[in-house]
């Protein structure tokens, strides 16, 4: 009993002074424009990236009153406006952190990456509009516990796609607005784990879709405006454990959505602000025997043909 006393005590202070050091950190990274939240913070929600009101804990609120730090709970997720704040991670040696957003559009860059290297238990890196090339994406391949890697509106190339293969539990990935090709999308294609792509491009034709035909696991497939109103549609619901499709954007039609007609795989199927789109793609998408959710924001259907599909599909929840 008392060795079991001791551990505990040990622990106890030992994760305090990280508490504290922490909590120290988390003050730094606000001051400079940032944001932080803790592990008492995420427990569901719509997205992993979107932390909510922290849960109560007596042992942590007594511990954080009377000693200045509460040991029960982590830093794990910091938003991060520059290369400035981002080297406040490596600065407190944040190892615990599980989400990192790089914010600050223009203001992130490569350098940015390499005070992340610590980041022991690092699973979500938002990356979005940042100024990042192919040399930052070198040293990705360390954080093998990540699972989201976000992309969009970077400088990345093909190349760096081979960094990204290394990441053996990598299950979603954003290349939205990139100049990745069908060249990357091969490489794309030999991720082991990948079950969500977001693809919006013009460097991406039909073969390179062709390519992700040779993916294990793919199961989602997100398409931007460009990309829902170029690529065959054939091609795309032909991905082997393909079951969800998002299509955006004007340029979708009743006429392309007809080759979905029968369609036994798809499940999920998104259109959103398809403003081409006329209640005759309501009766070609009821007769999707699996399709279990189908989203419809900003999209003009009339109240009539939603009515129908509902009618007549009755098991798939329309939103």
């Amino acid at each position: 009993m008392v060795t079991l006393a001791a551990v505990f005590l040990g622990w106890f202070a030992w994760r305090l002074r990280m508490a504290r050091v922490q909590d120290a950190a988390a003050e730094s990274i606000v001051r400079a424009g940032g944001e932080v939240a803790y592990s008492d913070q995420f427990y569901g929600g719509v997205s992993r990236l979107t932390p909510r009101h922290r849960q109560a804990n007596m042992l942590g609120d007594i511990s954080r009153r009377l000693l200045g730090g509460d040991p029960t709970r982590k830093l794990v997720s910091v938003r991060l406006i520059d290369d400035e704040s981002a080297a406040l991670v490596a600065k407190y040696d944040l190892r615990d952190l599980t989400i990192v957003r790089l914010d600050g559009g223009k203001a992130i860059t490569d350098a940015a990456l390499a005070h992340l290297a610590n980041c022991e238990q690092l699973r979500v890196l938002y990356l979005e509009d940042g100024n990042l090339t192919d040399r930052g994406i070198e040293g990705i391949g360390q954080h093998s516990k990540l699972e989201e890697l976000w992309l969009c509106n970077t400088q990345i190339t093909d190349a760096a796609l081979d960094y990204l293969i290394e990441l053996p539990v990598l299950r979603v990935l954003d290349i939205r607005g990139t100049v990745i090709s069908d060249e990357g999308l091969k490489r794309i294609a030999a991720m082991p784990n990948l079950r969500m792509l977001y693809l919006d491009s013009a460097t991406v034709t039909d073969s390179g879709i062709q390519s992700l035909h040779a993916s294990k696991r793919l199961m989602g497939l997100w398409l931007g405006d460009l990309s829902s109103a170029n690529l065959d549609l054939v091609a795309i619901a032909a991905i082997p454990q393909l079951e969800q499709i998002y299509l955006k954007g004007p340029l979708i039609t009743d006429d392309r959505l007809a080759v979905l007609k029968n369609n036994t795989k798809i499940q999920r199927l998104n259109v959103q602000r398809c403003t081409g789109l006329t209640d005759e793609s309501l009766k070609t998408l009821a007769t999707m025997p699996n399709l279990k959710s189908l989203g419809i924001i900003s999209t003009p259907f009339t109240a009539q043909g939603i009515g129908q599909f509902k009618s007549d599909r009755p098991d798939c929840n329309v939103w």
